[in-house]
């Protein structure tokens, strides 16, 4: 059921920016992810959690944690039609989030947390980019 998603430096995400991230989260039938037939997964009452971490490695603590009871949200519409469905897993960054992070590659990682049914759903890396900060206006 789990998805590579990276975050390249092309997607240009810059510490201390508000940033969110959108998942459409498939049903995991065997197929290949990328196989447009493949099923959305309802994902309405599901607990979720979102990492941001330094590194893969259990005893790395997170940087970021976000939660279904604090910035993450489902929004959109299910549909079992991939073409209309709107259902989204959102996960909201606000800008003070990054404000103390380095700009490196970190991991990510966003994990079904329901009892009996924890499941990995998206992982991967992300490049924080750093810029140089404009004159406050």
């Amino acid at each position: 059921m789990a998805i590579e998603f990276n975050i390249t430096g092309a997607d240009s995400w810059f510490i201390g920016e508000d940033k969110i991230l959108e998942f459409e989260i498939l049903q995991d039938d065997g197929l290949i992810l990328t196989n447009p037939l493949k099923a959305p997964q309802d994902v309405a009452g599901w607990t979720l959690a979102w990492a941001l971490k330094k590194s893969d490695a259990a005893t790395d603590p997170a940087l970021l944690l976000k939660t279904t009871s604090s910035g993450i949200t489902i929004t959109g519409v299910y549909n079992a039609v991939r073409a209309t469905n709107t259902q989204r897993v959102s996960i909201t960054i606000a800008d003070t989030d990054t404000d103390a992070l380095k700009p490196l590659t970190y991991r990510h990682s966003l994990k079904r947390m329901t009892a009996g049914a924890e499941a990995v759903l998206a992982f991967g890396s992300v490049v924080l980019l750093k810029a140089t900060a404009p004159a406050e206006l």
